[in-house]
């Protein structure tokens, strides 16, 4: 079954601030199972008591708790939630861990046959796949915006967060992919498109989605690098004529910098600083490789995997051997070699 989406991202503004259709949310290493916590909390559904993950303020800052919350004239005001509550904590801060487990089932709801609780794992599981495509690994938030900013990169696509912190951030896992996130898009405050926003994204702990709560951008923290992972099923196939246009070797001249590109079938695209001698000559010593998009008749971008790099190319003429290109934002000059 194809990835659907707009399924993906329903389910997800279902759930985002909720424990999930399963029934459970996930501790560091432990399933806790919401019905059974009714039971023992006597929190019944019959009651009013709904199962929600809200803010937390105290000395040490903002974080999130589960609770079981319902209206109450005598109760307690939420911060971001209006009214007041009263309050049955069910689980604090620290532990919480159900972000895998959250966007697992997000992209199950859009079709994809995929589980995992640990995101090193998920990131793993995803990208093994043959139906995605990963635009850029471990790169910093710079490069990443850059990509985010081609609107290549689609709601419903997945973030993995490499926790680069020195100190230790998430868990004290430093080198380690520590939260994931699902991008739900450039969104004003209307929920409309909006090309001045840089990107809003899904997730639990803590709970989001696009504009909700906490109005994050995508990034969260300059504490991580970033793994775009991008659902392509669904991607349009690239023109006969774009396919003419790229396939083959090309010399990219940028700030007085020589590299050389070659594309291929299936829009693959390699990178080399070595000048190849004839048209059928492998790349040599590759230093990166990606896959290329068309946009428009006019407009197509090359993203490499490693660096997060654009490349976008201006075709003003498809028959010419020389192209208009910018390099992470620098002009440069596209020639055809073979």
């Amino acid at each position: 079954m194809a990835f659907s989406r707009a399924k993906s991202i329903a389910y997800a503004r279902q759930y985002w601030d909720r424990p999930c259709h399963d029934g459970v949310f996930w501790l560091t290493d432990e399933e806790v199972n919401v019905v059974h916590k009714r039971k023992q909390l006597h929190a019944p559904a019959a009651d009013g008591w709904e199962a929600r993950f809200i803010p937390h303020v105290d000395k040490a800052g903002v974080s999130e708790e589960l609770a079981f919350i319902r209206p109450s004239m005598a109760g307690k005001s939420i911060p971001k939630m209006g009214g007041l509550w009263e309050v049955i904590s069910v689980q604090g801060w620290d532990g919480l861990a159900d972000c895998a487990h959250y966007l697992s089932l997000c992209l199950q709801a859009g079709g994809t046959n995929i589980f995992s609780l640990r995101v090193g794992e998920l990131v793993q599981k995803l990208q093994a796949r043959s139906d995605t495509i990963t635009m850029a690994e471990r790169v910093p938030k710079d490069r990443a915006q850059q990509v985010i900013d081609t609107g290549v990169f689609k709601p419903g696509d997945m973030i993995g967060y490499f926790n680069v912190d020195p100190k230790g951030g998430d868990y004290g896992r430093r080198n380690s992919y520590t939260h994931s996130t699902m991008f739900v898009g450039k969104l004003n405050a209307a929920g409309g498109a909006d090309l001045k926003d840089p990107g809003r994204i899904t997730c639990h702990t803590m709970s989001r989605f696009g504009h909700d709560f906490w109005n994050d951008a995508w990034w969260l923290h300059d504490t991580y690098n970033y793994t775009l992972i991008h659902l392509s099923a669904d991607d349009a196939s690239a023109s006969p004529a774009a396919m003419k246009l790229l396939n083959g070797w090309w010399r990219i001249e940028v700030a007085g910098r020589k590299e050389y590109h070659h594309y291929s079938r299936g829009r693959i695209a390699r990178l080399t600083m070595y000048e190849p001698k004839s048209a059928n000559e492998p790349a040599k010593s590759t230093q990166d490789s990606g896959h290329w998009w068309e946009l428009s008749g006019t407009r197509l971008v090359t993203i490499w995997r490693k660096s997060g790099v654009v490349v976008e190319w201006s075709v003003k003429d498809a028959t010419s051997s020389t192209q208009s290109v910018t390099v992470a934002g620098i002009r440069g000059m596209a020639a055809r070699l073979f």
